[in-house]
């Protein structure tokens, strides 16, 4: 294998590793909250916004919005909304970093000298099925999370009180067809692979 690919594949394991634990870390911190939320009382949770003391924007689509302090203190906390967002966002971190995961096994592998292994294939495959997970997920956490701000800030209704708006809708089920189609393209990468495998073994045994 050339010298300078196997530099990259190393320095490129070297980084999935660490993006690997961040998600990790990532998942345990929203596990984490996720059992505050569910412990916390809500009274509790809107005192604390009430303290005038905090902060919010929403990042979406590039947009960043900051939330008014005004709208902050009249915020109202809803447990059941917030403990479905952070269950569906851990679910999200989850599936990234098995994708991250699965990434740094092949790197691994292939750094070893390994390319055409049914181990290699079912590493791609798990990567594509794991990326139309994604596609199928991510438009509801996207919607759940714009609802949870809108209902605990009111902003819809801010919005409308100002005329800017005549209404706002949820589009809680869709497909992500970019990372649909980057899934199954990724499955039959993994097939090819996989096909590679059975030709290195039948010429392994021809030799």
């Amino acid at each position: 294998m050339e010298k300078r690919f196997q530099q990259f594949l190393t320095a490129m394991y070297i980084i999935t590793t660490f993006v690997w634990i961040g998600f990790m870390v990532v998942v345990v911190i929203l596990a984490g909250a996720f059992i505050a939320l569910s412990i916390i009382s809500e009274e509790t949770v809107q005192r604390f916004l009430q303290l005038g003391d905090v902060q919010a924007a929403i990042h979406f689509y590039g947009i960043n919005l900051e939330i008014s302090p005004q709208l902050i203190e009249q915020a109202t906390f809803s447990k059941e909304t917030f403990l479905m967002l952070f269950g569906m966002m851990w679910v999200y971190t989850f599936i990234g970093g098995i994708i991250v995961f699965f990434i740094r096994k092949l790197l691994k592998s292939l750094k070893s000298g390994a390319i055409f292994t049914v181990k290699n294939s079912r590493f791609i495959e798990w990567i594509g099925y794991s990326f139309i997970v994604l596609s199928l997920l991510i438009t509801t956490i996207q919607a759940l999370m714009a609802y949870s701000f809108d209902k605990m800030f009111h902003l819809t209704a801010s919005l409308q009180q100002s005329e800017a708006i005549q209404g706002v809708s949820y589009e809680f089920i869709g497909i992500h067809w970019s990372l649909l189609f980057g899934g199954i393209i990724l499955w039959i990468i993994g097939r090819i692979f996989k096909y590679g495998a059975f030709l290195q073994q039948e010429y392994d045994a021809t030799v």
